[in-house]
């Protein structure tokens, strides 16, 4: 990363994939980059760079209340239900079963 385009590269693609903003616009990024890589999982940080708790905390609700229901009920992040092979399988924890 010593080269500086290749550090400006770098640092706009990182930047360009943070979900940050309104739930409007946190919509609009998961499903571009739904779009883009066929995202289907998500690992959401709501505290960053020494945040109070309390703010913290009202993003992750904001994120809750607006965010998570709209995804829930679009077709595009519907997901096929889980079956296991056999109830022996399942009960036996033999088969990954995602939550």
């Amino acid at each position: 990363m010593k080269d500086d385009s290749r550090r400006q590269k770098a640092t706009e693609f990182y930047v360009g994939i943070q979900i940050v903003g309104t739930p409007d616009d946190c919509l609009q990024k998961i499903e571009q980059l739904h779009a883009l890589t066929g995202l289907d999982h998500l690992i959401a940080e709501f505290s960053f760079g020494g945040l109070p708790h309390e703010e913290a905390e009202v993003n992750m609700r904001l994120f809750a209340d607006r965010v998570l229901p709209a995804l829930r009920h679009d077709a595009k992040f519907a997901r096929p239900p889980v079956t296991f092979a056999t109830a022996a399988d399942a009960a036996a924890g033999s088969v990954f079963a995602p939550a």
